[in-house]
């Protein structure tokens, strides 16, 4: 028996070590050294099966992308956020895999080395989680910039009567439009579903949007957990650690993205602020009543 035992143990050893020597050897370069980017790299880290050799914050002093990884000389390059991304946006024979971009092919269109996950929660997954919420809401008001959203209102448009929904739009081109649109469509929306367009969403105007629902009792429904603490009701946001672990699961090639090498986000999170919405008398569906967040598997929602 004690021969068997050393034996097993010297063979878990010897697989260690040979996925050690053939792992793949990584660096990281985050845009800052701000909690949601840890997160994404704990999760990454729990899920690659990789070697991080090394980790970058451009927030440290004198910080250098390029020299970073030509020290290292990596694999590959993770990047986590949209300054580490643009920071290495003229590598070319490197693969890079990014996250945590809320603009990625800015500087990623047409280049075969770089794959990463959009952080815009696909808008049928977006209603469906509202829906999940509140069964009782169907009238949602989006304010957007055609030049920015365009996608984001066709998709949920083509979705939004299959599941209860009217969805009443306005256009907005600069800030300054927004205080208008708002007046325009307050007594055609039963809630404001706040999209993550730069115009309609700056977060100098996160404060507006606020008091309007206050003022008009209409429920806002966001993209940023941050919102709730000044008045949103509900939040559907993506999971740090989540993206980090799908980011983890591309490096090991497990995974299928689409013609932009742009993969959807697998995981979300839905918050809900319940003393605003019981001050709103908004119904609210089960498991809410008693969690007020919960993880979704967006894979798991139909289309």
């Amino acid at each position: 028996m004690k021969r068997l035992g050393c034996f097993l143990i010297v063979l878990m050893l010897c697989i260690s070590i040979s996925r050690s020597l053939f792992a793949e050897n990584v660096v990281v370069i985050e845009g800052s050294s701000v909690k949601p980017f840890e997160e994404a790299l704990q999760g990454f880290e729990r899920s690659c099966g990789c070697n991080v050799k090394g980790v970058l914050a451009l927030d440290m002093k004198g910080a250098d992308s390029m020299a970073f990884i030509e020290k290292f000389k990596p694999d590959k390059v993770v990047t986590i956020g949209e300054e580490a991304l643009k920071s290495v946006k003229n590598l070319t024979n490197t693969p890079v895999i990014y996250m945590m971009a809320l603009n990625p092919l800015l500087y990623t269109a047409g280049k075969n080395n770089f794959t990463g996950i959009s952080m815009i929660i696909p808008p049928v997954k977006q209603l469906r989680a509202i829906r999940s919420v509140f069964p009782n809401v169907d009238r949602l008001g989006v304010l957007y910039n055609p030049e920015n959203s365009e996608n984001i209102i066709r998709a949920a448009r083509s979705v939004a009567a299959s599941l209860g929904f009217e969805i009443i739009i306005h256009e907005v081109h600069s800030a300054k439009d927004i205080p208008g649109a708002l007046n325009a469509i307050k007594d055609k929306i039963e809630a404001l579903w706040l999209i993550p367009d730069v115009t309609v969403a700056p977060p100098e105007m996160i404060e507006l949007y606020e008091l309007f629902s206050a003022r008009y009792n209409k429920p806002l429904f966001t993209f940023a957990d941050k919102h709730l603490e000044r008045g949103a009701s509900l939040s559907v946001s993506v999971s740090p650690v989540d993206i980090g672990k799908q980011a983890g699961e591309i490096l090991k090639g497990s995974l299928f993205a689409n013609k932009n090498n742009l993969y959807d986000v697998t995981v979300a999170k839905v918050s809900v602020n319940p003393v605003v919405a019981t001050k709103m008398v908004l119904v609210i569906n089960e498991p809410f009543r008693k969690e007020n967040s919960v993880i979704i598997d967006l894979t798991q929602l139909k289309r």
